[in-house]
Protein backbone atom coordinates (compact mmCIF):
# COMPACT_ATOMS: atom_id res chain seq x y z
CA UNK A 1 0.00 0.00 0.00
CA UNK A 2 0.98 3.45 -0.75
CA UNK A 3 0.01 6.96 0.87
CA UNK A 4 0.87 9.60 -1.78
CA UNK A 5 0.22 13.30 -0.83
CA UNK A 6 0.37 16.82 -2.88
CA UNK A 7 3.32 19.55 -1.15
CA UNK A 8 -0.04 21.77 -1.21
CA UNK A 9 -1.88 19.86 1.58
CA UNK A 10 -3.35 20.30 4.68
CA UNK A 11 -3.89 17.47 7.00
CA UNK A 12 -6.72 17.69 10.05
CA UNK A 13 -5.17 15.10 12.42
CA UNK A 14 -8.39 13.52 13.95
CA UNK A 15 -10.49 14.15 10.71
CA UNK A 16 -7.77 11.96 8.29
CA UNK A 17 -6.96 9.40 10.92
CA UNK A 18 -10.76 8.22 11.06
CA UNK A 19 -10.48 8.29 7.50
CA UNK A 20 -7.59 6.75 7.19
CA UNK A 21 -8.53 3.72 9.51
CA UNK A 22 -11.53 2.68 7.34
CA UNK A 23 -9.27 3.17 4.09
CA UNK A 24 -6.83 0.64 5.63
CA UNK A 25 -9.33 -2.01 5.46
CA UNK A 26 -10.81 -1.41 2.25
CA UNK A 27 -7.71 -0.35 -0.27
CA UNK A 28 -6.72 -3.74 -0.97
CA UNK A 29 -10.05 -4.66 -2.12
CA UNK A 30 -11.22 -1.22 -3.67
CA UNK A 31 -7.41 -0.39 -5.38
CA UNK A 32 -7.74 3.19 -5.25
CA UNK A 33 -8.84 5.89 -2.52
CA UNK A 34 -8.89 9.27 -3.32
CA UNK A 35 -8.73 11.64 0.10
CA UNK A 36 -10.74 14.44 -1.86
CA UNK A 37 -10.18 18.24 -0.87
CA UNK A 38 -13.34 19.13 -2.57
CA UNK A 39 -16.69 18.02 -2.08
CA UNK A 40 -17.61 14.91 -4.10
CA UNK A 41 -21.16 15.80 -5.29
CA UNK A 42 -21.54 13.48 -8.11
CA UNK A 43 -23.94 10.44 -7.72
CA UNK A 44 -22.14 8.41 -5.63
CA UNK A 45 -22.32 4.40 -4.58
CA UNK A 46 -21.35 3.41 -0.60
CA UNK A 47 -18.76 1.15 -0.94
CA UNK A 48 -18.17 1.17 3.08
CA UNK A 49 -18.99 3.40 6.34
CA UNK A 50 -18.11 4.16 9.61
CA UNK A 51 -19.15 6.00 12.18
CA UNK A 52 -17.00 9.06 10.96
CA UNK A 53 -16.05 8.62 7.17
CA UNK A 54 -17.51 6.85 4.78
CA UNK A 55 -16.09 4.97 0.74
CA UNK A 56 -17.90 6.07 -1.97
CA UNK A 57 -17.55 5.38 -5.76
CA UNK A 58 -18.94 8.34 -8.14
CA UNK A 59 -20.03 7.67 -11.01
CA UNK A 60 -17.72 10.22 -12.60
CA UNK A 61 -13.80 10.39 -10.88
CA UNK A 62 -13.21 13.54 -9.44
CA UNK A 63 -10.37 15.53 -10.67
CA UNK A 64 -7.66 15.95 -8.40
CA UNK A 65 -4.65 13.36 -6.95
CA UNK A 66 -4.00 15.86 -4.05
CA UNK A 67 -3.96 12.74 -1.46
CA UNK A 68 -4.39 8.75 -2.60
CA UNK A 69 -3.97 5.70 -1.14
CA UNK A 70 -3.15 2.93 -3.33
CA UNK A 71 -3.00 -0.58 -3.13
CA UNK A 72 0.37 -2.26 -4.52
CA UNK A 73 -1.58 -4.31 -6.78
CA UNK A 74 -3.27 -1.26 -8.62
CA UNK A 75 -0.02 0.55 -7.84
CA UNK A 76 1.48 -2.13 -10.61
CA UNK A 77 -1.31 -1.83 -12.56
CA UNK A 78 -1.42 1.95 -13.26
CA UNK A 79 2.53 1.58 -14.16
CA UNK A 80 1.96 -1.23 -16.66
CA UNK A 81 -0.76 1.06 -18.24
CA UNK A 82 1.13 3.89 -17.97
CA UNK A 83 4.18 3.71 -19.77
CA UNK A 84 2.98 6.32 -22.15
CA UNK A 85 0.87 9.20 -21.55
CA UNK A 86 -0.91 12.06 -22.91
CA UNK A 87 -2.59 13.78 -20.10
CA UNK A 88 -2.70 14.89 -16.67
CA UNK A 89 -2.67 11.67 -13.99
CA UNK A 90 -5.86 13.13 -13.03
CA UNK A 91 -8.00 13.41 -16.13
CA UNK A 92 -6.47 9.69 -16.85
CA UNK A 93 -7.77 8.32 -13.95
CA UNK A 94 -11.26 9.77 -14.67
CA UNK A 95 -11.21 7.31 -17.67
CA UNK A 96 -11.34 3.91 -15.97
CA UNK A 97 -13.24 2.24 -19.05
CA UNK A 98 -9.45 2.26 -20.55
CA UNK A 99 -8.04 1.77 -16.67
CA UNK A 100 -10.54 -0.65 -15.22
CA UNK A 101 -10.12 0.60 -12.27
CA UNK A 102 -12.61 2.16 -10.22
CA UNK A 103 -11.68 5.23 -8.27
CA UNK A 104 -13.17 5.45 -4.49
CA UNK A 105 -12.59 8.78 -2.47
CA UNK A 106 -13.21 8.77 0.97
CA UNK A 107 -15.48 11.16 2.96
CA UNK A 108 -15.09 13.57 4.79
CA UNK A 109 -11.09 13.20 4.38
CA UNK A 110 -9.66 15.42 6.67
CA UNK A 111 -6.93 17.05 3.53
CA UNK A 112 -7.46 20.16 2.60
CA UNK A 113 -5.90 22.10 -0.41
CA UNK A 114 -3.75 24.87 0.43
CA UNK A 115 -2.25 25.95 -2.84
CA UNK A 116 -3.91 29.54 -3.11
CA UNK A 117 -2.37 30.16 0.69
CA UNK A 118 1.54 29.05 -0.19
CA UNK A 119 1.47 31.42 -3.73
CA UNK A 120 -1.01 29.19 -6.18
CA UNK A 121 -0.02 27.66 -9.20
CA UNK A 122 3.10 28.61 -11.88
CA UNK A 123 0.56 26.58 -14.57
CA UNK A 124 -0.38 29.10 -16.97
CA UNK A 125 0.15 32.39 -14.84
CA UNK A 126 0.33 34.73 -18.24
CA UNK A 127 -2.82 33.13 -20.51
CA UNK A 128 -4.39 35.86 -22.19
CA UNK A 129 -8.31 36.54 -22.25
CA UNK A 130 -8.73 34.90 -25.81
CA UNK A 131 -6.12 32.02 -24.12
CA UNK A 132 -8.64 31.74 -20.77
CA UNK A 133 -11.82 31.31 -22.56
CA UNK A 134 -10.50 28.72 -24.72
CA UNK A 135 -8.99 26.74 -21.88
CA UNK A 136 -12.65 26.69 -19.95
CA UNK A 137 -14.55 26.09 -23.13
CA UNK A 138 -12.16 23.42 -24.00
CA UNK A 139 -12.58 21.75 -20.18
CA UNK A 140 -16.11 22.50 -19.87
CA UNK A 141 -16.37 20.17 -23.05
CA UNK A 142 -14.11 18.23 -21.49
CA UNK A 143 -15.76 17.39 -18.60
CA UNK A 144 -19.06 17.12 -20.04
CA UNK A 145 -17.75 14.14 -22.47
CA UNK A 146 -16.38 11.98 -19.81
CA UNK A 147 -19.74 12.46 -17.67
CA UNK A 148 -21.47 11.31 -20.61
CA UNK A 149 -19.19 8.48 -21.31
CA UNK A 150 -18.66 7.24 -17.45
CA UNK A 151 -22.74 7.28 -17.20
CA UNK A 152 -22.93 5.19 -21.10
CA UNK A 153 -20.19 2.54 -19.64
CA UNK A 154 -21.66 2.06 -16.23
CA UNK A 155 -24.71 1.05 -18.03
Amino acid sequence: MTLIFEDDVEIDPTTFAQSLNLAKTHVQKLGYIQFQVRDVIDQNKVQAQSEAAQIIQPTVTPLRTSAQFVSYETAQKLLNITSKFDRPIDTFLQMFWETRIHICCVVPSGVTDKTQEIGGSTISKNTSLKGKFKKEYGRFSYRKKVKKFSIQTLK
